[in-house]
């Protein structure tokens, strides 16, 4: 069983993998010829798109004509709003930082019986960056 300090030590490493992540993210979309190139490629796709549709539309129309016992009144219903009892609950959400907790190759007896992330790092002369691959 993970023990308290394991788990925040955990969370605390998940979320400083996140932000990291996240920064990365979010410097390489202020780049301009990201936002050039992304520009360009969604403009290639709806042209794509728009071409698609011209060449297709009377073959798409036909098989939907195909289809019996299907007309206006008689269209199936999609639920669009959630139940309470499909939402993630607690158990559901602590579930994946465990397992990846289990599988992570660094987590010895030391690791376990430490106080802190940082007194661990500090111990092995580490930082946080070195240990998030940033």
């Amino acid at each position: 069983m993970l023990t308290l300090t394991l788990m925040l030590a955990l969370m605390l490493m998940l979320m400083l993998m996140f932000w990291f992540a996240r920064s990365h993210l979010l410097k390489v979309m202020d780049k301009g010829s990201v936002k050039t190139f992304t520009h360009e490629r969604l403009t290639r796709l709806q042209a794509l798109f728009h071409l698609h549709v011209l060449l297709n539309k009377s073959k798409e129309l036909a098989a939907q004509k195909c289809v019996p016992h299907r007309d206006f009144y008689n269209v199936r219903k999609v639920d669009t709003h959630v139940h309470h009892s499909a939402i993630m609950t607690q158990k559901h959400l602590v579930r994946p930082n465990t397992q990846r907790a289990k599988r992570i190759c660094f987590v010895t007896r030391a690791f376990i019986s430490a106080a802190l992330l940082g007194r661990v790092l500090a111990e092995a002369n580490h930082t946080a960056v070195d240990v998030v691959g940033g």
